[in-house]
């Protein structure tokens, strides 16, 4: 008799969850390995029997952590979550005395990973009483550090969120949809960078040696580029977002890089996101270019090097995760700002040593710096343009000096930064990090002096939600460039501004 079509769904839906589990796990043991274990040459099953009482693997999970501990991501996290209990004191959510702050540096958006490593949410402890080598490893994160955030502040949090909504100073949403700051799927994205991390599990970095390439348009004597930053969300903002771009008719379209929640490929959790969150919405357009980023570093840069690059759109960047394009006298260079990367969660931008190819590559190119357009996932600027990041120094000395524009991702907003910057750099700076990544109004920018636009158009559908967007450039023949900053449902753009070679 055959299985009614909704069991036949559950079935396979069963084993698809099953599999993943296999490879996450086979992920996990690797992870284990980098602390020299030689065990594991057994079934898996058998070595979670090992588990319950095998002393020196215990050993080696809190060698592990001491690891974790080196490379600052302790640290980080406490000076995430120290960020946001800023944030709750702000909104006066926040019960009892304020907590010591930890120092350090780290991300608002990550603030709740303390919270949630000690009360893990049921998608997570389903795992835990399921997989001993699970279990073993979450023991080693709860070891890390305790929270200073309390379950009667975290509920706080919660009803906050869905009484009055809640927006950090960068624009960060603590809220409960997909990819907010309390979407508790983001502890994939943090459990994939620690095991691909210590493992060292990623894919080697590519350096092939391509040349320059030539820019044709539709129309003589002109080319319309679209870039689009931190679009690979899957949803139906992604999707409006890439049909507005289409309806404007550019001849290239560059993606500045992330695909959450970690840009995996086929063997990190949640499966399959470089496919499914941006291959299946990408248009079929074969003129078609993409950069690395921190998020697809997380799962190893599997999803970036061996799915993206390896479909037929992105064929022109022969699988590097860097580019040269040409035209009116200007060169477009697409640079990873992600791989090279030595800081937690690949959060600041770095293009790698003198002998890690790409830096040797820009020099080779024998560019005048004044004549060159830069792309790249990291901010050369922080957030409000006050202080720049170590990338820019990096990148003057690559080139020789300052670009004549700079256009990154990473910071999720749109904003146009005054020139000279307040660093006195001549650069065109801008933010496009805002294709579709949900984002609120980034108070801290308010009134910003070193600011003349950023995003911050409230969506009528989003709550505290402001309108997503992204940037066309027009280049003439002539070297003219027209840059126009476009949001959700405008025919206009909300910004433009030309410059000359």
């Amino acid at each position: 008799m055959d299985l009614p079509k909704d069991s036949l769904n559950e079935s396979k839906l069963r084993l698809e969850e099953d599999e993943a589990m296999k490879l996450h796990l086979t992920n996990i043991v690797s992870f284990l390995q980098a602390s020299n274990i030689d065990m594991f040459e057994q079934p898996l099953d058998k070595l979670e029997e090992q588990l319950k009482s095998d002393e020196p693997l215990q050993l080696s999970l809190r060698d592990s952590a001491e690891k974790l501990h080196v490379l600052g991501f302790v640290s980080f996290l406490q000076a995430s979550e120290y960020e946001l209990i800023e944030v709750m004191i702000h909104n006066n959510i926040w019960i009892g005395s304020p907590p010591v702050d930890p120092g350090g540096s780290g991300e608002v958006m990550y603030g709740l990973f303390l919270y949630w490593i000690h009360n893990p949410p049921n998608f997570i402890q389903k795992l835990l009483d399921e997989h001993k080598i699970f279990k073993a490893i979450w023991d080693v994160f709860q070891s890390l550090a305790p929270t200073q955030i309390s379950t009667e502040n975290y509920n706080a949090l919660l009803n906050a969120v869905k009484t009055m909504g809640v927006v950090a100073m960068n624009g960060s949403i603590f809220g409960l949809n997909f990819y907010e700051s309390l979407d508790a799927n983001w502890l994939w994205a943090a459990i994939d960078y620690m095991i691909s991390t210590i493992s060292h599990n990623r894919v080697p970095f590519s350096t092939t040696n391509v040349p320059p390439i030539s820019l044709v348009g539709s129309r003589p004597q002109r080319v319309k580029i679209a870039l689009l930053g931190d679009w690979g969300t899957g949803d139906d903002t992604a999707k409006a977002i890439i049909n507005q771009v289409l309806a404007l008719k550019p001849d290239y379209i560059i993606h500045l890089g992330d695909v959450y929640y970690a840009g995996t490929a086929g063997d990190f959790l949640p499966l399959n996101e470089e496919k499914n969150n941006f291959l299946a919405l990408w248009p079929p357009i074969a003129n078609s270019f993409a950069l690395n980023s921190n998020h697809e570093m997380y799962s190893g840069g599997k999803g970036y090097f061996n799915v993206l690059l390896a479909d037929q759109r992105f064929s022109q960047q022969q699988k590097t995760s860097y580019f040269a394009l040409a035209y009116g006298g200007w060169t477009i260079l697409g640079l990873d700002s992600a791989y090279f990367s030595h800081s937690v969660f690949f959060t600041n931008g770095s293009l790698g040593g003198p002998d890690d190819g790409q830096i040797s590559w820009i020099k080779n190119l024998n560019l005048s710096a004044n004549k060159v357009i830069v792309l790249t996932h990291h901010n050369g600027l922080t957030d409000d343009g006050s202080k720049e990041t170590n990338l820019w120094t990096e990148l003057n000395s690559a080139l020789g000096g300052d670009p004549a524009a700079w256009y990154w991702g990473h910071v999720h907003n749109g904003i146009v930064y005054k020139s000279p910057t307040v660093t006195g750099r001549n650069t065109l700076a801008r933010c496009t990090g805002h294709a579709a990544f949900p984002f609120g109004n980034a108070w801290e920018l308010n009134e910003c002096e070193n600011i003349v636009y950023y995003a911050h158009t409230p969506n009528p559908d989003g709550g505290v939600r402001v309108y997503n967007g992204f940037t066309m450039l027009t280049i003439k023949s002539d070297g003219t460039v027209k840059e126009d900053f476009y949001e959700q449902n405008t025919k206009n753009p909300v910004f433009s501004n030309s410059f000359l070679r």
